[in-house]
């Protein structure tokens, strides 16, 4: 089914005025809560009047709404008549995800599921109900292959809907050869895998000599971080920039060596597809879904999971094989465009809007 067809069914089921958006938005500024920001701009430019159910708070607020969600959900429920939820699979699908759907069905009102998170192939193998749990969404969107393939798996239907790409803060990089810097924009969570890259630049750190690790985000991990970069002595070659706004990200994108991801799980990182329309070479594990996006020395390169002489190794490939990178670049750019879909202004989504349902 064509993204246009997947398009035009979200249409016909928002048709209605009132819906109710449960999602994380930024800050930070991560994959789902920038999807959440994005769904909510363009449905409230589209002119359905939308209320949203912020599910990413600090853990004592995110604890006591989890409590009482069964008590406040009819409440922000209360006149609308269709259900969005933009979810992973942490703590959030249990608490928010899965009673948002139970009251969805409960009380009648359509819902649609725009599922991300890489780690659901853990879920759906060591909890077994999790399975039902998806199947009580009326429908369920996904940004790319590998989540379509892995619930097919399970007989859980699901539609392929890009992830929404915000380009107009992104610059080209005009030529990576000029990048001082390899680039991490993930947050600093265990499952990103920060410290495989951070031991995998020390290791190469021989050849790569001037050439520093810039790291973005913040999260649980930032002390571990904080106390390796000490431990191997790379004080002053690594660099802790902490949240960063996006049109900053833009910048640092356009100024690397490379971008370089990781992850122990994934899905359809934003981080690569900024990276890949901003022509920046991407260095990635083969974590679940981005050998759906990078295809190894085609348009990116693609490491072992976990393997630090592995992702070392292809760092100091990169820095001394610039020509044949350059081809990389340039297919990735062009991939973008059928990897993701572009973040548009208003009068775009309007005309856009229209004509699904002319």
């Amino acid at each position: 089914m064509s993204i246009l067809n997947n398009i035009n069914i979200i249409s016909d089921i928002i048709n209605y005025m009132r819906i109710l958006l449960v999602t994380s938005l930024p800050p930070p500024r991560a994959g789902m809560s920038l999807q959440g920001q994005y769904i909510l701009n363009i449905l409230r430019d589209l002119g359905h009047k939308v209320r949203v159910f912020k599910i990413n708070h600090r853990y004592i607020v995110k604890a006591l709404l989890a409590i009482f969600y069964f008590l406040i959900l009819p409440l922000y429920a209360l006149f609308t008549d269709k259900v969005l939820i933009v979810s992973t699979v942490y703590g959030s699908f249990y608490f928010f995800t899965i009673p948002t759907l139970i009251y969805s069905k409960i009380t009648g009102k359509p819902s649609i599921l725009f599922f991300k998170g890489g780690k659901v192939t853990v879920t759906l193998k060591k909890i077994p109900f999790s399975k039902y749990a998806f199947k009580l969404a009326d429908r369920i969107f996904v940004p790319g292959r590998f989540l379509h393939d892995v619930f097919m798996k399970y007989d859980i239907e699901t539609h392929i809907l890009p992830d929404i790409i915000d380009t107009s803060y992104l610059k080209t990089n005009s030529d990576f050869t000029k990048g001082k810097y390899f680039l991490i924009t993930r947050s600093l969570e265990k499952i990103y895998g920060i410290d495989i890259a951070i031991k995998a630049f020390h290791k190469a750190k021989p050849v790569l000599k001037d050439i520093k690790l810039v790291i973005t985000g913040d999260g649980p991990e930032r002390k571990k971080i904080k106390y390796l970069i000490e431990r191997l002595k790379l004080n002053n070659y690594i660099i802790l920039k902490g949240e960063c706004s996006a049109s900053e990200i833009g910048n640092l994108l356009s100024n690397a060596l490379a971008l370089v991801n990781a992850s122990f799980y994934d899905n359809f990182p934003n981080s690569i597809l900024e990276a890949f329309y901003a022509k920046v070479p991407v260095i990635s594990s083969d974590a679940g879904g981005i050998p759906y996006i990078i295809k190894h020395q085609r348009n990116g390169i693609l490491t072992r999971t976990g393997d630090i002489n592995d992702m070392s190794e292809k760092m100091v490939f990169l820095v001394k094989n610039t020509e044949p990178i350059k081809n990389l670049i340039e297919q990735a750019h062009q991939d973008f465009y059928d990897l993701a879909l572009i973040y548009s202004n208003k009068k775009t989504n309007i005309e856009i809007s229209k004509s699904l349902n002319s």
